[in-house]
């Protein structure tokens, strides 16, 4: 395939800090028109950010959102539309929940042909620390909630762009909206003006990196129902792609040293390879467009048309989170923001639930989740979710303990832990003086009752009660 050159660039001065240089943006297409500045206080707890942040490449590249799927997997990136971590993507798929996760689908480089040129809305880094295209100059607000969205302004016409992670599958949703003057929904595209997609493509584990390869098959066949197929290498799933009655052109193609700043400032590797099987277009004239993304298997319903199985999607997560708030036992605003974030780290260990030690990479830890529980789960009320996390981790309860991580490839669980049965035994007891659940004390009391005997008479990693009262342990094997 033809190398695709970054397009030359000039110096534009980014004003510095202690840590970090300057970037280099390139230069800016005549279509491209900065939305004007329109303040907000987002960085002190507004749920909107306008023109002055997104507008500005360091603070719109150091504001990450994330969307999570309930599986283990998520979509994620940065305000400006760059990614800025090997753990960014748009679809970032966990193939054995919560674990094996895979960044299926990088990003959607968009644009829109216009009259007056191209207008160009995506953002990425290149390097040498390079930013090309300039989208984040046309971003007129960005709000996380409840799903991510952006407004860019375009040649004085506006568009609205919403992500949605699929919830319980590894799918992803893109929808783009024409709007009025007033942000009402438009009854047609602008004249003239069509939207256009090219999924970025990177199918490799979330922490490794890609490079451009012969083995990559870039090719799409159809896979029924309006809906593309592509299957780039063997061994992972297939991809299918729904683009709404758009039209699809095949332009297989590489793209060339994507860099991640935030892998560079841990000392890592932070420079790869992409790949894209084509273009997306919008119906001509159409107002509206929904994209989805699915891993083969996994798709959601769309045979009412992409817009609509998007609207009832999001109308049922919607519900779903309305239904989550009323176990919170308060109505005060940042408390019940924090509830639905602590829903973020709750997610699918079949045949049960576990708890994440963080994003983008941690899995469940053992301590961490028994830590979290008592706020994750007990405080917002979903105390069916804090027993069964209790009831998985007693499952797996060998000498006393409890697995301080499951292995992100399957396998058997690390038991290297001295104080996450501890940890366990605090939980369950909040449990069980919020919810008096005696069937659930009966199933853990055998759990409880071996972490106390192996703690008193010795365990393993030499675990035990020396004859203080307080417990010794190898340290040098264990966290």
């Amino acid at each position: 395939m033809a190398e695709k050159k970054v397009a030359k660039t000039k110096k534009v001065s980014i004003p510095k800090t202690e840590k970090k240089p300057a970037l280099k943006t390139a230069e800016a297409k005549p279509a491209l028109k900065k939305a004007p500045a329109k303040k907000t206080n987002g960085a002190n707890g507004s749920a909107k950010f306008g023109a002055d942040v997104c507008g500005d490449i360091r603070k719109a590249l150091s504001l990450e959102w994330l969307e999570a799927n309930g599986l283990g997997g998520y979509s994620s990136g940065t305000v400006a539309g760059a990614n800025t971590r090997r753990y960014h993507g748009l679809l970032v798929a966990s193939l054995k929940p919560p674990v094996s996760r895979f960044v299926l689908l990088s990003s959607l480089q968009e644009w829109v042909e216009t009259p007056e040129g191209r207008a160009e809305l995506s953002c990425n880094v290149f390097s040498p620390d390079v930013v090309h295209p300039q989208g984040h100059l046309l971003i007129e607000s960005f709000a996380p909630r409840p799903f991510p969205t952006w407004i860019y302004r375009v040649a004085d016409q506006y568009l609205r762009k919403t992500i949605m992670t699929q919830r319980g599958a590894n799918a992803v949703w893109a929808k783009y909206r024409w709007l009025d003057g007033k942000m009402k929904p438009a009854k047609a595209a602008p004249a003239g003006f069509r939207l256009k997609a090219r999924p970025i493509m990177a199918f490799r584990g979330h922490h490794q990196l890609t490079k451009s390869n012969f083995a990559c098959d870039m090719s799409v066949s159809d896979a029924g129902g309006g809906a593309l197929r592509i299957s780039p290498y063997y061994g992972l799933p297939a991809l299918t792609m729904n683009a709404g009655g758009g039209s699809f052109e095949p332009r297989p193609d590489w793209h060339y040293n994507f860099a991640y700043p935030a892998e560079k400032e841990r000392g890592l590797d932070f420079a790869e390879d992409l790949f894209t099987p084509g273009e997306f277009g919008a119906p001509e004239g159409a107002a509206e467009w929904t994209l989805m993304f699915a891993v083969e298997g996994q798709e959601p319903d769309v045979s009412e048309g992409t817009g609509e199985a998007f609207e009832r999607e999001a109308a049922a997560e919607t519900a779903r989170r309305a239904a989550l708030l009323e176990k919170v036992p308060t109505k005060n605003e940042s408390t019940r923001r924090l509830a639905l974030a602590a829903d973020t780290f709750i997610v699918r260990r079949p045949p049960g639930w576990t708890i994440l030690a963080g994003y983008h990479w941690f899995t469940d830890w053992g301590r961490d989740t028994m830590i979290s529980l008592p706020g994750l789960a007990i405080a917002t009320g979903r105390l069916d979710i804090a027993r069964e996390i209790l009831t998985t981790y007693a499952r797996h309860v060998s000498g006393g303990l409890i697995p301080n991580t499951f292995p992100d490839e399957g396998g058997k669980p690390a038991y290297n832990t001295v104080d996450a049965p501890l940890w366990f035994i605090i939980a369950a007891d909040a449990y069980a003086a919020a919810s008096r659940d005696l069937s659930a004390l009966a199933e853990l009391w055998h759990p409880l009752e071996s972490i106390v005997e192996n703690y008193t008479r010795g365990t393993m990693n030499r675990i035990y009660m020396d004859r203080d009262g307080l417990i010794s342990a190898a340290a040098n094997t264990l966290n």
